[in-house]
């Protein structure tokens, strides 16, 4: 399919130079135990999750720019994995899961695999120095998004037909987008008290920016999820469901992005009468302007960053056609014992 180029009524960001957060990004892939080769560490690296970072948050440096480069990292690998050799096997997904959300409940054994040690990583960096109560927002953010891979085994191998509504909801979730909206109040410093969180007017800004990043995504990834036979790609649902041909669908696509960007300049101006509302003092308010901020950013920073990274092309190396695509990968998730699939590639 040609390029799609959607109308977001965003500017374009100007990134900072990512010499330093790449490098950084190269030994960290390899001292967590991700990845053991550097052909593996080449081919992730060719996704540019450094560049990924600074386009969705653009005001990001040093540490902050480091974190949401090794968050990024963390979840195209995730996804390589789960997405890959572990497809279509709900049984291994639920027992990686359970794991991973023991680490955010912090009742679990001593991380074991290379996989949970990154995890452990990344999430004690995120967390450090936010609220209990924000803590919970983004434990259940988490949690939400690892057990969707589970629901995704479960439609792969059950052949699951699913309906465009019931696909956004689930999108939201496998785009982990709420983790990048809780990452947005982490690095530009706006945690937002949970009556402001909470508010209908900033659930509707979250989700409008949830739905333009998972289907601008969708659309640009078109093409390598046909090459991978991944039936979990908003086109592909409402071709089935409508009977469309793909451009009828991408089309219908374009036009719900624009409607979503559009409510969102509405409601981001109706944002004072949040303020009055909740009797919001000036650093509160202020917190809230960046939030708003950094969710039109994310949403630019989606579009630019999937037009330009070569993961999403057929051929990125990554999916059911390429089982066993980053040697290490597979042995970073496995448990001893568990039967899971190893480095070597097969099934």
């Amino acid at each position: 399919m040609e390029r799609v180029v959607f109308d977001l009524p965003f500017p374009e960001a100007e990134l900072p130079v990512l010499t330093e957060a790449a490098q950084w990004h190269r030994r960290w892939l390899v001292d967590s135990g991700l990845l053991d080769n550097q052909a593996a560490v080449d081919r992730v690296m060719s996704w540019a999750p450094h560049r990924c970072a600074a386009h969705f948050h653009p005001y990001a440096r040093g540490p902050e720019l480091l974190l949401a480069t090794d968050f990024y990292g963390w979840m195209m690998a995730a996804d390589g994995q789960f997405d890959g050799p572990l497809t279509d096997r709900p049984d291994q997904v639920r027992l990686l899961i359970r794991r991973h959300v023991a680490i955010l409940e912090a009742n679990g054994r001593s991380p074991l695999t290379p996989a949970e040690k990154a995890f452990t990583d990344v999430w004690e960096r995120l967390i450090e120095g936010m609220s209990p109560a924000w803590r919970t927002r983004a434990g259940a953010c988490f949690t939400r998004f690892l057990q969707s891979y589970i629901e995704e085994a479960d439609n792969r191998r059950n052949e699951a037909i699913l309906r465009p509504e019931s696909y956004l909801d689930l999108r939201i979730r496998t785009g982990a987008t709420d983790i990048i909206m809780m990452l947005a109040e982490r690095i530009n410093d706006c945690e937002l008290p949970r009556r402001v969180a909470g508010h209908d007017t900033v659930r509707r800004l979250c989700h409008l920016s949830a739905q333009v990043i998972d289907v601008v995504q969708d659309v640009l990834s078109l093409d390598k999820e046909v090459a991978d036979g991944d039936p979990h790609n908003i086109v592909l649902v409402l071709c089935r469901h409508h009977g469309w041909e793909t451009r009828q669908a991408v089309d219908h696509c374009r036009t719900m992005v624009q409607d979503w960007t559009g409510s969102f300049v509405v409601l981001q101006r109706s944002l004072p009468a949040v303020r009055a509302e909740l009797g919001l003092s000036d650093t509160e308010w202020a917190r809230l302007c960046r939030y708003a901020d950094a969710l039109r950013a994310c949403m630019r920073g989606n579009h630019d960053w999937c037009s330009e990274s070569p993961r999403y092309a057929p051929d990125a190396g990554q999916g059911r056609p390429y089982v066993g695509y980053l040697e290490g990968l597979a042995r970073a998730y496995a448990l001893p014992g568990s039967g899971l699939p190893s480095d070597r590639g097969g099934r």
